[in-house]
């Protein structure tokens, strides 16, 4: 499945899982995807930004809950 991504931010592979910082189909829609080593999607997080100029903000904002993902889903070593 592609899920609407028109272009792919960020990307980084584990070895149980995956997670996309992605811009998807549509203006200026930013999605995280998080996937488990089968390929099938755990989570998702959406903005949409509706001024170009608030644009900056929104990526920041994405760019720190992909971090927290990538701690949750797989950096937990509890």
């Amino acid at each position: 499945m592609d899920f609407g991504i028109k272009k792919i931010i960020k990307k980084k592979c584990f070895k149980n899982g995956k997670i996309l910082m992605v811009e998807l189909e549509g203006k200026n829609l930013f999605s995280i995807l998080v996937f488990n080593k089968e390929n099938q999607l755990l989570e998702s997080f959406c903005r949409c930004c509706f001024d170009d100029s608030l644009k900056k903000d929104i990526l920041s904002i994405m760019r720190k809950k992909y971090k927290e993902k990538i701690n949750q889903y797989f950096y937990n070593f509890t």
